[in-house]
């Protein structure tokens, strides 16, 4: 058995939403961790209020990219389960899951996405999460924990949510 982290983010109901994209991860497979939740400023221009973002390890055996995409074709239909609007531009989401990083399988998956996501290494509100559950996973030959530690230092600062444990959830 295999662990791939997903990414969660949410700025619409992103209380009750985070919650529930959980519990549709663990429908998909079992939910061994969850990072606490960060709250961050949007990127890119997004209105609509502050993100709440964390991530999740699931257990999961990737024997190969048919795998790996099918898992990504899961997660789709949960953001659209739980009202995600499709979009490539930068806005306001209900939920946004993104596979983070496997312990197995690397490289571009399609048009639009790839493992490790690069996000990982630009954004703090994506390696912060991620460092919490899997602080010593590589990535580009870096621990998560380094490229966390180094983004949050240079970026906007993220804030614990203490009053959103996903953890519970699980």
């Amino acid at each position: 058995m295999g662990t791939v982290f997903i990414g969660l983010g949410s700025n619409i109901s992103p209380d009750v939403n985070l919650p529930l994209a959980v519990k549709a991860l663990a429908e998909l497979r079992p939910v061994t961790r969850v990072s606490p939740v960060y709250r961050s400023t949007p990127v890119g221009g997004v209105n609509g209020g502050d993100f709440l973002n964390a991530a999740a390890a699931l257990t999961y055996t990737a024997r190969d990219v048919a795998d790996l995409v099918a898992l990504k074709e899961s997660l789709t239909l949960v953001e659209e389960r739980l009202g995600r609007v499709p979009s490539t531009s930068w806005r306001p989401r209900t939920i946004d899951l993104d596979i983070l990083h496997t312990d197995g399988l690397t490289g571009p998956y399609g048009e639009h996405w790839e493992v490790p996501h690069p996000d990982v290494s630009r954004f703090a509100h994506v390696a912060v999460p991620l460092a919490d559950i899997a602080p010593d996973a590589l990535i580009g030959g870096r621990r998560v924990r380094d490229i966390a530690a180094e983004l949050r230092a240079a970026g906007p600062q993220l804030h614990p949510c203490d009053s959103l444990r996903l953890g519970e959830v699980a």
